[in-house]
């Protein structure tokens, strides 16, 4: 699989998303990393995208935040993510 073509202006927009993640408030703070990830990833042409949540002295991986593009199908945010991506732990 080829691998993604950066956009010429993403380095910039990497940077603004950074800038802005400096200054969001604990309130907003959610809401800012879901509208950075769609940011970040639909240029890329990404479908979804999204953090994981290693907790210590836990083997499960969880998803903290996840974006999905129009269309695509949600999974379950309790779902362990180590037992059917174990490289992801």
């Amino acid at each position: 699989m080829p691998s993604a073509r950066l956009p010429a202006d993403y380095s910039r927009l990497i940077a603004e998303i950074s800038a802005r993640m400096v200054k969001v408030s604990n309130e907003e703070l959610d809401v800012e990393i879901l509208h950075a990830l769609r940011q970040a990833l639909q240029p890329l042409g990404a479908d979804r995208g999204g953090l994981l949540e290693v907790t210590e002295n836990s083997p499960d991986v969880r998803l903290s935040h996840i974006w999905y593009a129009e269309g695509i199908q949600p999974v379950s945010a309790h779902i362990n993510l180590a037992e059917i991506f174990p490289w992801s732990y």
